[in-house]
């Protein structure tokens, strides 16, 4: 299979080794791009605690969440924060939900929220592609 050999990351699909694979999984490690993106998250989540005065327990209670270290473990970029808590989130550190979330975004997803938030979304994604991927994508 060619995409065999062009990746040593091989998952095998549902029918065997005679079928293309069913998922090739990106590369993942300290310096991937998500868990920069996520480093970046739990940066600015870190900043909102401390600016509200609250302790990492403070959150873990606030949120619904059993254990602090999982509140660390966001700040840190291990996590991202569950999806489900982003509006207890919003409220403990004091921001309306849509603004929250918004910036959510733009530190985890910056293509997304070019597309919807830039006036000029295509350049936005061009500059981030040359950011981000090292090379701008011409149509």
């Amino acid at each position: 299979m060619v995409l065999q050999r062009l990746t040593s990351r091989h998952t095998v699909g549902p029918w065997g080794d005679d079928h293309m694979p069913a998922f090739t999984k990106p590369p993942r490690g300290p310096n991937d791009l998500a868990s920069s993106f996520r480093r970046e998250l739990g940066r600015w989540l870190k900043q909102l605690r401390e600016q509200q005065g609250l302790t990492q327990a403070n959150v873990a209670k606030a949120i619904g969440v059993d254990f602090p270290t999982t509140v660390s473990a966001m700040e840190l970029g291990r996590i991202a924060p569950p999806p489900a808590r982003y509006a207890d989130l919003a409220t403990v550190y004091g921001l309306a939900p849509d603004k929250f979330y918004r910036e959510i975004l733009r530190l985890t997803n910056p293509w997304g929220h070019a597309m919807l938030f830039d006036k000029d979304p295509a350049k936005a994604i061009s500059d981030l592609n040359e950011r981000f991927l090292g090379k701008a994508i011409n149509d």
